[in-house]
């Protein structure tokens, strides 16, 4: 698992012309990172700053773009928020289907 972490870390990746890559890339993001760990009783904040922190490391060391990490952030936030309110989940549906659509070319 450490590795798995590691190199995600050290390669950031915004899946800029791989639609499919990016909706798995975000549903991860929304469930496994945001979701499972509130629904499994950890702190919704131990969660988002935990992560906030990742993303900040990234953007400085492993020279990630902003943008991709303020974007994962956001579906992490909407994936933890979704354990005690399921209507988070339309605007997270939202985003990803924007998302996917750009990458698409539309």
């Amino acid at each position: 698992m450490t590795r798995l972490i590691a190199r995600l870390f050290r390669n950031p990746d915004a899946y800029r012309i791989d639609p499919g890559g990016y909706a798995r890339n975000q549903i991860g993001h929304f469930l496994v990172i945001g979701a499972l760990p509130v629904w499994l009783g950890f702190p919704l904040w131990v969660v988002v700053v935990i992560y906030a922190l990742f993303e900040w490391a990234q953007w400085r060391f492993a020279e990630a773009e902003p943008s991709d990490g303020l974007e994962d952030f956001a579906f992490v936030l909407m994936g933890a928020l979704s354990v005690d309110d399921l209507m988070i989940t339309a605007p997270a549906v939202s985003f990803l289907a924007a998302g996917y659509l750009f990458r698409k070319g539309y």
